[in-house]
C-alpha cells in the first residue's frame, strides 16, 4: 500500500503516512489534511504557489462533496422508482398494459 502526502497549510508542512492515519503537524499540532500520493506540494518558501495550491485543493473538495450528493440524489431516485413498480405490479394501467403488449408480441412470435 503507498503512502499519502499529509499537509498542514497554516505552517506549510508536508509528511507522508499510511492511509487510515491521519498525522499531526510536529509544529503547530494541527490535524494535517490529506492531498493524496500523486499531488506534489509546491516548496516550503514559495508563498503565492501554496496559495494556488490550497485554492485548487479547496476546489476539489467541494468538487467530490457536489458529486457524493448528486450520487446519493441518483441513488435514491433509482430506489423510489423500483419501489413504484414494486407497487404497481397488481395494479391495472400502464405498467400492467405494458405488461400484457409484451406478452401478447411473444405470442404472436411463435
Amino acid at each position: 500500500m503507498s503512502n499519502l502526502n499529509y499537509v498542514c497549510f497554516s505552517c506549510r508542512t508536508v509528511r507522508r503516512a499510511e492511509p487510515g492515519q491521519t498525522p499531526v503537524c510536529p509544529q503547530c499540532g494541527e490535524a494535517m489534511q490529506s492531498v493524496g500520493s500523486r499531488s506534489e506540494p509546491p516548496e516550503r518558501s514559495d508563498r503565492k504557489a501554496w496559495a494556488k495550491w490550497l485554492s485548487d485543493q479547496e476546489r476539489w473538495l467541494r468538487y467530490y462533496k457536489d458529486r457524493a450528493q448528486v450520487d446519493e440524489l441518483r441513488r435514491s431516485r433509482r430506489r423510489q422508482a423500483r419501489l413504484e413498480v414494486i407497487d404497481n405490479r397488481d395494479k391495472p394501467g400502464k405498467a400492467a398494459r405494458r405488461r400484457y403488449r409484451k406478452a401478447s408480441n411473444e405470442m404472436k412470435k411463435r
